[in-house]
């Protein structure tokens, strides 16, 4: 996320930090778009998506209403693709993290904790 923020010049500049970096990310951002793109925190490391699904890794910050919430459906699919395991039990693994899913109904999660979600370490 970024950091730092400076208007003297009539631009603003960012920094990026924690998570946003992380694993070989990439970050940027998209002034005319209020985009963030190829950062860790928003999937820019996940792994390609489960079939018929899909990964977005350029959230819209100016977006405030709820539809960037729901876990399996924003971020990544449910299952997410790639190596990861074909479970749809996400709190079976990461219950450190979320306590419950129904995978019809994602946005309905249990988290107990959403602070450890895309932190930069897996809870296993």
């Amino acid at each position: 996320m970024p950091t730092t923020t400076s208007h003297p010049s009539g631009a603003v500049d960012f920094g990026w930090d924690g998570p946003s970096a992380m694993n070989g990310a990439t970050p940027s951002y998209d002034g005319g778009t209020n985009a963030c793109s190829n950062t860790y925190c928003h999937g820019s490391t996940l792994a390609g998506p489960a079939a018929g699904g899909s990964v977005n890794r350029t959230p819209v910050w100016n977006v405030v209403n709820g539809t960037y919430g729901a876990c399996g459906t924003t971020c990544h699919t449910l299952p997410p693709g790639g190596n990861h395991p074909p479970s749809t039990s996400c709190q079976h693994c990461h219950n450190s993290t979320i306590s419950a899913i129904d995978i019809a109904n994602p946005s309905a999660a249990t988290w107990n904790d959403p602070s450890l979600h895309v932190n930069g370490t897996v809870e296993f």
